[in-house]
C-alpha cells in the first residue's frame, strides 16, 4: 500500500498501532466522545470490516494516557512557538462552572505568528475549587503564562466587569509589566502608567450584553407572558399548527424587537472573529450603536427601555478606552482626519465635549511610539505582505466620511461540551487536556469556532417556528433544503445557558 504526501510524493504505508491511538484521541477530542468510544464492540467491527483487520481497540485507561502524551507533545511545541517566534500576546479569561460543581479558568492567547497572521490557542483551563477572588483568579492566570514562557510577552488581558477582576488586574500589573514597560513610580499619574493603561481590557461584547439586558429587564413582565404562551403553544403540535395557521391568515409577524436588537446581535458577531483584529472595528460599532439608541429614543413603544441602555453605553463607552483610540488611528484608511469625525458624530449623539481629547491622543500616541520602535523597527522593514483584514465593509467608513445629512461579541464554547452531563467523571487533568487538544486541532484547520458559525444551528433548530415560511414548500423540497445546508458543529455558546455548563460570572457574548 501506498501513502501519498503533500508534495505528491508517496512511500510505502505500514499499519502501526501507536499511530492509530494517536488518531483515535484526536478523533474522540474533535468530536468530544467518551474516552470509552476506542474500546467498544461495534467501533471495532466498523474498523476492522470496512477499514483495517489488524485494528486493535484500545481501553479507556490507554486512551487516556495517549491523551496526555498527546497534550505534552503538542504543548512542546507551542511553547516552542510562543517563547521564540511570537512578540507578544493578548490574553483573555473566564470562569465555567460544569454539571459536577467544579469551576474551571480558561485562559486563551491571541497573538501573530511571524507570517503575521493572527492565531488564538486554548492555553489552559485550570480547576479553581477556592472563592473566585481576584488574587485566586490572578494566581492561575500567572501559573499559565509562567508555564508558556510568556509572562514578559502580555501586551493586554481581556476580562469582564466582575470587581474580582479588576483586583486579579492589580495583582497582574507588577507581574505582567515588562512588556511595555515597568511600573511608573507611585506619585505618577496614572496616565502615564503604560503598563496600568493598556494591560486590562474591558469585553466589548460583555458591554454590550449588559446594555442589551438592560433593555429586556424593563420589558420582563411581557417576556414572562411570552414565555407563558410560548410553553402553552409547545406542548402540543396541534397548538402549533393552529397558531401558524392563524397568523398566516391575518398576516401577522411581531418583530419589532427582533429588528430593533439585530444591530446589537451583528455587532457581537463581528467583535467575537478569531481570525482578523476586532481592536480596530470598535469605534465603528460603537458609532453604530449610538446612532441607534438616538433614533429610538423617542419611539413610542420602545423609549422606555432605550433610555436605560443608552445610560448603561454611556457608562462604559462615555470616555472612549484609549486602545480603541490607537487602533482606529493607526489603520491608514482611518488616521487622525477619521478620528476628527468620528469624535465630532459621537459629540452630537452623547452629548459630550471631546474636543481636547485628539490632542492628549496625539501626545500618547507619540509617547508610545518610539517604545515600539525599539522593540519591533527591524521586522516592520522584514515584512513584506500583510494579511486582508475583514469584518468592517465600506459601509462603515461611508458613516464617517460621507454626507453629515445622511448621518441621523473565543473564548471558548467548546467547555459546553467537554463539561456536559455524560463526563462526570473526568479529571481536572483529562478536561484541560481534551479542551486543548479540541481548540488546537480546530486551529490547525482554521475552523475555531466564530458566534456566527455556532449560531447557525440555533436558528435552523427554531426555522420552523418561523410563521410565513414553507407555506408552499413540499416535505420532499424541504428535506432537499435541509440536506444541502452547511451542518454547523453543535456546540452551544455559553450565553445560551445549554443544559451542560454555563459561565459563573454574568459574562455573555450574545446580545
Amino acid at each position: 500500500m501506498l501513502k501519498f504526501n503533500a508534495d505528491g510524493s508517496f512511500v510505502h504505508w505500514e499499519y502501526s498501532p501507536s499511530v492509530a491511538r494517536t488518531e483515535l484521541c484526536r478523533l474522540i477530542a474533535r468530536l468530544d466522545l467518551p474516552l470509552c468510544f476506542g474500546q467498544s464492540d461495534a467501533f471495532q467491527d466498523y474498523i476492522t470490516n470496512a477499514h483495517n483487520p489488524r485494528f486493535v481497540k484500545s481501553s479507556r485507561q490507554t486512551t487516556a494516557r495517549d491523551l496526555i502524551g498527546l497534550y505534552n507533545n503538542r504543548v512542546e511545541q507551542l511553547t516552542d512557538v510562543l517563547k521564540n517566534s511570537v512578540s507578544s500576546v493578548a490574553l483573555t479569561s473566564d470562569i465555567w462552572s460544569g454539571k459536577a460543581k467544579e469551576d474551571y479558568i480558561s485562559v486563551v492567547a491571541h497573538f501573530l505568528n511571524p507570517d503575521w497572521c493572527l492565531k488564538k490557542r486554548l492555553l489552559g483551563l485550570k480547576p479553581i475549587e477556592v472563592a473566585h477572588t481576584g488574587v485566586n483568579i490572578a494566581e492561575r492566570v500567572e501559573m499559565v503564562a509562567s508555564d508558556y514562557g510568556i509572562t514578559d510577552k502580555i501586551f493586554a488581558i481581556v476580562l469582564d466587569n466582575a470587581s474580582s477582576n479588576k483586583i486579579a488586574i492589580d495583582v497582574l500589573k507588577p507581574v505582567f509589566s515588562g512588556y511595555i514597560g515597568s511600573l511608573m513610580p507611585k506619585p505618577a499619574r496614572i496616565d502615564d502608567d503604560l503598563a496600568a493603561v493598556f494591560l486590562h481590557q474591558r469585553c466589548a461584547c460583555h458591554i454590550i450584553n449588559l446594555i442589551v439586558k438592560s433593555c429586556l429587564k424593563r420589558l420582563k413582565p411581557y417576556l414572562e407572558d411570552f414565555r407563558t404562551a410560548i410553553t402553552f403553544l409547545n406542548s402540543s403540535n396541534q397548538r402549533i399548527a393552529s397558531y401558524k395557521q392563524y397568523c398566516l391568515s391575518v398576516g401577522v409577524r411581531p418583530q419589532k424587537l427582533l429588528s430593533f436588537l439585530q444591530l446589537f446581535y451583528d455587532s457581537t458577531v463581528a467583535l467575537s472573529g478569531v481570525y482578523y483584529p476586532t481592536l480596530p472595528l470598535m469605534l465603528h460599532h460603537i458609532l453604530k450603536i449610538a446612532r441607534h439608541l438616538n433614533a429610538y429614543e423617542n419611539h413610542e413603544l420602545l423609549r422606555t427601555a432605550v433610555v436605560p441602555m443608552k445610560t448603561k453605553f454611556l457608562k462604559y463607552w462615555r470616555e472612549i478606552p484609549l486602545l480603541y483610540s490607537f487602533a482606529f488611528i493607526i489603520d491608514p484608511r482611518a488616521k487622525m482626519r477619521g478620528f476628527h469625525k468620528v469624535l465630532q458624530k459621537l459629540s452630537v449623539l452623547n452629548g459630550q465635549d471631546y474636543a481636547r481629547y485628539p490632542s492628549s491622543i496625539r501626545c500618547k500616541l507619540t509617547k508610545m511610539f518610539p517604545v515600539y520602535e525599539s522593540k519591533f523597527g527591524d521586522a516592520c522593514l522584514r515584512t513584506s505582505t500583510l494579511p486582508a483584514v475583514s469584518g468592517m465593509g465600506t459601509e462603515a467608513w461611508d458613516d464617517i466620511y460621507g454626507d453629515e445629512e445622511a448621518f441621523a461579541e473565543s473564548t471558548f464554547s467548546l467547555a459546553s461540551r467537554v463539561l456536559e452531563e455524560r463526563r462526570r467523571r473526568l479529571t481536572p487533568d483529562l478536561v484541560e487536556v481534551l479542551s486543548c487538544i479540541k481548540d488546537w486541532e480546530l486551529a490547525d484547520l482554521h475552523k475555531q469556532h466564530t458566534v456566527e458559525k455556532e449560531t447557525k444551528d440555533l436558528e435552523a433548530a427554531f426555522e420552523a417556528m418561523y410563521l410565513d415560511n414553507e407555506e408552499e414548500t413540499s416535505p420532499g423540497t424541504k428535506r432537499k433544503e435541509q440536506e444541502g445546508g452547511s451542518g454547523p458543529d453543535a456546540a452551544a455558546r455559553k450565553k445560551d445557558k445549554g443544559p451542560a455548563t454555563e459561565p459563573s460570572s454574568s459574562r455573555g457574548k450574545r446580545a
